[in-house]
Formats: C-alpha cells, structure tokens, sequence
C-alpha cells in the first residue's frame, strides 16, 4: 500500500513566446497534486490549468483545464477529464479507464459536433496527459542510460499516440533568477508534427531531485519558441 502522506503540491510556471529578439509573455500554467477518492480507492489526483494572459484574448483565448484521478503506485489513470477552450474552439474529453473488461469509456463533446460516445480496447497501459507527465517525473532513473527512449502510450482527444521520450541524461540548468539546478534533461520525439520546426523540438528539464520538479520546457515551433519556467 502506497503511503499518500505528503502527497500533495501546487508548481507555478510562466509561458513565453519567443521570436528572435522579441519576449512575449503569453500565460500562466498551475501544476496542483493532491488525494482524492473513487469508489472508496486512494488515488491521487492531477490537475493542470493552463491560461494565456488576458491582454492577449483578444489575439487567441487559451484556457484548458485537465484533471486526471491515477492510482500513486503505478499513475494509471482511473478517470481523466480534459475541458479547453483554444482559439474560441471548446472541447470536452472524459476516460473512464475499466481494468476488468480491458475498456476505456470515451465520451466527447466539442465546438460544432454533438455529444460522442465510444469505447477503445484497453490491451496495453495507457496513460492520458496528466498521467503520464507524471509517470516520466518520477521514473526510475537508475534504469535508464543516456541515448535511452522511453516509450509512454498515451490517449489525446480520443486517439492513442505512442509517445517516444529519449533521456539525455543530466545537465546544468541555470534559470531566469539565475538559481543553477541539476536537471534530467529529457526531449519528447514529434516526428511528422507540423506545428514543430523539428523532430526533436520539444525539451524537457526535470529536478535530478526527490521532488523531480519540472523546471524547464522548450518547444521550437515553426515560427519562433515556446518557453515555460517553473516559478517559485
């Protein structure tokens, strides 16, 4: 039985768009853990909230909301939620993830289609985004060698991706306020993805710590970059 005592956070980041010499700052992203119940099971419970600042709406309103209920052992997700608003477009995801019959339950709903019903086969563990972010926070690193891909299953707006994650091993991340921290450095495969200039254009930084905090992500769109900072 997992202990959940202590098992409880709340990580703040700043997002920026950065274009040559220009800095936008472009929004917020709150990163909460805490435990929760379902059906009288401990689980813990992952939420993201990700908002663009309001003097921007007027140019492209984001705010996405994403919940998902895992269990603290093994983060597989039990129930996952994804509300968003991006650009004016809405849509509402909900996984219902039944380990007797192998079944995830989908129900979706978005801007200018009806209410969706469907069901996918559960023959492997999957993950959604809250879960599976987790997952790689606090993976066991004396498994890995750097050059390793980790291959995380992972379920978005209905259709499972197989997402490649290569470790870098560790690095020395110097900050915004300066502070200097050791860092698992990890980049997120996107081979084919046409909102990024690469295949290998999303980084990601992790505390080479027991919190595993996420410090640092760098996305390399096709015009510009995608900064966020953990801000304490």
């Amino acid at each position: 039985m997992v202990n959940l005592q202590g098992q409880t956070e709340k990580l703040s980041y700043k997002v920026y768009y950065n274009w040559g010499f220009i800095w936008i700052d472009a929004g917020t992203l709150i990163l909460t853990t805490s435990v929760d119940t379902i059906d009288n099971i401990p689980l813990l419970r992952l939420e993201g909230t990700g908002k663009s600042l309001s003097r921007w709406n007027w140019l492209y309103k984001l705010d996405d909301h994403y919940t998902s209920w895992c269990y603290p052992d093994s983060y597989y997700p039990v129930l996952a939620r994804k509300d968003a608003l991006e650009g004016g477009y809405h849509i509402n995801n909900e996984y219902r993830f039944d380990y007797t019959d192998s079944l995830v339950y989908i129900s979706t709903e978005e801007t200018r289609k009806p209410l969706t019903l469907d069901t996918l086969p559960l023959n492997e563990q999957l993950y959604d985004a809250q879960s599976a972010t987790q997952k790689l926070r606090f993976i066991d690193l004396a498994t890995l060698r750097e050059g390793d891909t980790i291959m995380l299953p992972i379920i978005m707006d209905g259709v499972i991706h197989h997402q490649n994650i290569v470790f870098n091993g560790l690095d020395t991340l110097i900050m915004q306020n300066k502070q200097v921290y050791s860092a698992c450095k990890f980049t997120a495969l996107v081979t084919g993805h046409k909102l990024f200039s690469a295949d290998d254009a999303v980084k990601v930084w992790i505390s080479n710590d027991e919190k595993r905090i996420p410090l640092y992500i760098k996305a390399d769109i096709t015009i510009g970059t995608i900064k966020i900072f953990y801000h304490e």
